[in-house]
């Protein structure tokens, strides 16, 4: 797999991570309780009917990124899940404790709120750290068509969600990352030439190669006519 980000996340309990999207996330909660709220992957126009629900009385979700001290939408009530619920939406609501952990498919709509732990609670810690680790990631694929779906998938999302009525902002800088991955496949393609080596190593990573060009096209193009 492609890794797009690792982060250690310590936060204030009652701290909201507001809703976001885009590639596959794995969340370790190692201190304090992470509250979840999480759609399934969404149309357009399911998206852009979530979005309006969830940002309360917000223009958008964030002035800034997902962790920073902007204005931050109320966290959703249980009308607000219920509305959800209702648009069959698919919403999980749960709360990960420490040591556990969550994958979060790719394009699932989230936000994460922190608690303190019940130990903390029992000692009346109302503010106390939360300390979580995070991944994020796309996956390889097997194949030059899967590899190229993926990093799409992500591309295409993020561009959208830019022009809903309600944005949805992105955590990661996903064109940043999709370039720092090329470096990093050219760098093993002279590794793998350098050492001699062939075989089906050599091919994938060609195969990815390949891939992401027309997405490096598209976004050049995009660029040259901002």
């Amino acid at each position: 797999m492609l890794q797009f980000e690792w982060k250690h996340e310590t936060l204030l309990s009652e701290s909201i991570i507001t809703f976001y999207e885009n590639y596959h996330i794995g969340h370790q909660s190692l201190d304090g309780v992470n509250e979840i709220i999480m759609l399934r992957r969404m149309n357009r126009r399911q998206r852009n009917e979530s979005a309006d629900l969830l940002k309360g009385n917000l223009k958008t979700f964030s002035c800034g990124e997902p962790h920073d001290g902007a204005p931050k939408p109320d966290w959703p009530n249980d009308n607000v899940i219920d509305s959800l619920r209702r648009r069959n939406l698919a919403v999980s609501h749960f709360h990960l404790q420490p040591g556990e952990y969550v994958h979060i498919g790719k394009a699932r709509l989230h936000a994460f709120r922190k608690h303190p732990s019940r130990a903390k609670q029992q000692k009346n810690l109302r503010e106390s750290i939360c300390i979580s680790f995070a991944w994020d990631w796309i996956y390889e694929g097997s194949s030059r068509e899967s590899y190229r779906n993926e990093i799409e998938t992500v591309t295409t999302e993020e561009e959208q969600n830019s022009m809903l009525s309600t944005p949805l902002l992105s955590l990661a800088n996903i064109k940043t990352c999709i370039l720092q991955g090329l470096v990093s496949l050219i760098a093993r393609a002279k590794m793998v030439r350098n050492e001699g080596m062939c075989g089906s190593a050599s091919k994938k990573i060609m195969d990815m190669l390949f891939a992401m060009l027309p997405v490096l096209g598209d976004m050049i193009k995009k660029h040259e006519n901002v």
